[in-house]
């Protein structure tokens, strides 16, 4: 072979290098674009995903009409940025930490919450003045167990910023018991988000907040992490508004009725999150606010419960 044809092959050997290093540059660099959505094949029953961490039940959970035209309708804009992920996986990393009764590797975030309600230092967890509070007994790591170190965080939060009103809350006269409450809500918000579930959406679609919810979620999630406490203290103030309006307007309502409050707080939220994109906690809040959901007049009959 000739030098001037060696030459010719190593010179196009190189240009083929040079453009797959090109080639492989920019995938790199599309890849580490944190704004841009990341996308899936979802042509075939088994959902393929390519260095995503979207949650299964985000990915799966489209309308019927949506799911049978994917090739034409990708639904492209309710797809989660890889900087929205970040936030929302830290998140969801936190919602595995559970806490059991005997487990003492949280007890300083549970005396700082004694002590943001009571402004008293404690000792033993155990403790008659948690019942106070709206605990089941004297142990309250027994009622975090739902909830987890993400609940103690929340229901620390609201005492830090509503220490005036919960004197109110917690008075005997008002029956709302405010720590189960708090945690309740706080499930209820791992669940809607898709931070706990990955059931499939066909499981629980029910439960699950639609795919532009949870996209305005991580939105506002990655523009200020707090957002996730003030959706738990909207939700959490307006149960205790809720929850005294029935029992003012509905004849013959005692505790045992309170799921009725829980449920009308629960349709509020998803009436106001489902088809509405939003861009900051403030627009979600003023969406809530004026979202009406018809409150009961009487109390359910016991033949039509489930």
């Amino acid at each position: 072979m000739s030098s001037s044809s060696t030459f010719q092959n190593q010179k196009v050997e190189l240009e083929t290098a040079q453009t797959d290093f090109r080639r492989i540059k920019d995938e790199s660099l599309e890849f580490f674009d944190e704004e841009k959505p990341i996308l899936h094949d979802t042509s075939s029953s088994h959902v393929k995903t390519y260095f995503s961490d979207e949650p299964l039940t985000h990915i799966k959970n489209k309308p019927l009409i949506v799911r049978l035209c994917a090739p034409c309708w990708p639904d492209n804009k309710n797809r989660l940025t890889r900087k929205e992920l970040k936030s929302y996986n830290n998140l969801r990393e936190e919602a595995t930490i559970k806490i059991g009764p005997k487990c003492e590797d949280f007890d300083h975030l549970v005396r700082e919450l004694f002590y943001v309600l009571t402004e008293e230092t404690l000792e033993d967890i155990p403790n008659e003045k948690w019942k106070e509070f709206g605990f089941q007994n004297s142990n309250p790591r027994s009622d975090f167990r739902a909830g987890g170190v993400l609940a103690l965080r929340q229901l620390t939060s609201f005492a830090k910023n509503y220490g005036k009103r919960i004197k109110f809350m917690i008075s005997p006269s008002n029956e709302f018991f405010l720590a189960i409450s708090s945690i309740y809500i706080t499930h209820f918000l791992e669940t809607y988000y898709h931070v706990c579930s990955q059931e499939t959406p066909q499981k629980g679609r029910k439960e699950l907040c639609s795919r532009i919810a949870l996209k305005s979620f991580c939105r506002i999630l990655n523009q200020d992490i707090e957002a996730w406490n003030l959706i738990h203290h909207m939700l959490l103030n307006d149960l205790y508004d809720t929850w005294q309006r029935i029992r003012k307007n509905v004849p013959g309502v005692t505790l045992l009725d309170f799921g009725m409050a829980q449920d009308l707080i629960k349709k509020k939220l998803r009436k106001a999150t489902k088809n509405y994109s939003f861009t900051s906690f403030d627009q979600l809040r003023e969406v809530y606010e004026k979202t009406a959901v018809p409150e009961p007049t009487k109390r359910p009959s016991l033949t039509a419960l489930p």
